[in-house]
């Protein structure tokens, strides 16, 4: 896993002259396929995830841009932010010029739009370089994917003035925006003004802070529109993040001390952001992350290494609840339990069923499930579950995600045109309208 701009113009995308017979293949689940990224602007990009507008309006997802002529590309993923662009039918057509929103040189992984302000983003960042420079991957002779947790790692929220500004002139979002913009215009004479005391300066300062505070509450709630900022700091790697639906709570993973087995291990907390307390929900031997709730927050899905034998199991968990606070799990699902990598579990917006990456098909060739839910309290072996292969073309197809609304389908994919020179397609992020029952 894993600065400000106008928008100013929108990424030419293109479909491949001839419909490629994975499009048919998907056509009972998924149509009008378009890729939303291209590798003339990025090495790579992936892990996109919508805003929670209905349609969506943003998307957010990590890429290493392409290098200017004769520089190194960067080593690690930068986390961005695009508006979505829409044709005339209202079917999604491209992104406009995304944004960067994490600092230079950093390594970043798995944004999320705060579910009722969308112009706040959570996103896992070491905000500097790491020290560990080692890149996760398979390594060669193996089929073991391994994982690298940076202890810089830290859970950071960003404000993008370009998304707060995107909110309709007449709503109280696009109201404080306005406002917001025109008391910094006021107040730049006063706060730049020559030959003041830095006492002064620092004065001057605070009453615009204080007069932003009080024309923009909801924007000033950030407070971190120039740089990410972190919202709690623990030791080691903390990031896999995202909101409840009520954005009270968050859940991340958490890795440990001590090292299991000669690993690092993560366990699953949540976050209460009214309380500033956290909880772990789940603690056990072996790597466990990339939670999301599920719609009504009543349950957690993630990917877990309880056997540490590198290949990744999934479960869903019910949740146990003090006080309208999650504190636990009442009753853990394991939904995969086969002898491949299966990755990143997205709950269907319905909450009946989730899917995820696999490579149940192949090592070289992971493709996109969808798989049933048992109902909280039951208990059906993984073998029992109804599981539905989505996607069928080659190269990898993971990190499967659904707009709010359940009308758009976004995921990872190596199925566009190669690169001259290289081997295969680059990983690239496609969005696709749902069709069909996914789930017989």
């Amino acid at each position: 896993m894993f600065t400000h701009a106008f928008i100013v113009a929108a990424v030419v995308l293109a479909q491949p002259p001839s419909a490629p017979d994975w499009q048919a293949a998907e056509a009972a689940f998924l149509t009008g396929h378009i890729q939303i990224t291209t590798r003339d602007r990025f090495i790579k990009a992936g892990e996109a995830y919508f805003d929670h507008a209905s349609p969506p309006r943003w998307i957010v997802f990590q890429a290493i841009p392409v290098p200017p002529s004769g520089k190194d590309p960067e080593s690690f993923y930068s986390m961005y932010v695009a508006k979505l662009r829409y044709s005339g039918d209202s079917t999604i057509a491209g992104i406009q010029e995304p944004i960067k929103i994490s600092p230079d040189g950093s390594a970043n992984t798995c944004g999320w739009f705060h579910p009722v302000f969308p112009f706040r983003v959570l996103f896992g960042s070491t905000l500097v370089a790491p020290a560990n420079r080692e890149k996760p991957g398979f390594r060669v002779g193996t089929r073991n994917y391994v994982w690298q947790f940076p202890d810089e790692m830290e859970i950071v929220e960003r404000g993008v003035s370009a998304i707060a500004k995107d909110f309709p002139p007449d709503s109280p979002i696009g109201r404080q925006s306005a406002a917001l913009e025109s008391t910094m215009q006021d107040f730049e004479p006063h706060i730049r003004e020559k030959n003041i005391t830095p006492e002064e300066s620092l004065k001057r300062s605070n009453e615009l802070f204080a007069k932003l505070d009080q024309v923009a509450p909801d924007l000033r709630a950030v407070k971190s529109w120039i740089s990410a900022k972190t919202v709690f700091e623990m030791p080691k790697y903390t990031a896999e993040c995202s909101w409840s639906s009520d954005a009270r709570f968050i859940l991340y993973a958490q890795v440990r001390a001590e090292l299991t087995r000669e690993k690092d291990d993560a366990d699953i907390f949540v976050f209460d952001t009214k309380t500033g307390e956290h909880h772990p929900l789940v603690v056990a031997d072996g790597y466990d992350g990339g939670p999301f709730f599920n719609p009504d927050g009543q349950r957690i899905c993630y990917r877990s290494d309880r056997k540490g034998d590198d290949k990744l199991q999934l479960f869903v968990a019910d949740l146990k609840f003090e006080n309208d606070v999650p504190v636990g799990i009442t009753k853990e699902h394991q939904i995969t339990a086969n002898d491949h990598v299966n990755w990143a579990p997205y709950f269907h917006p319905s909450g009946k069923f989730l899917v995820y990456g696999t490579s149940e098909v192949s090592h070289a060739n992971y493709e996109v499930f969808a798989c049933e839910l048992p109902p909280i309290g039951g208990d059906i072996a993984p073998d029992k579950l109804k599981h539905t292969r989505i996607t069928t073309a080659p190269g990898a197809d993971v990190l499967p995600v659904f707009s709010a609304d359940a009308k758009y389908f976004m995921w990872t994919a190596q199925r566009g045109p190669a690169a001259a020179g290289e081997p295969k397609p680059s990983s690239q992020v496609w969005i696709a309208k749902t069709a069909g029952n996914w789930i017989p």
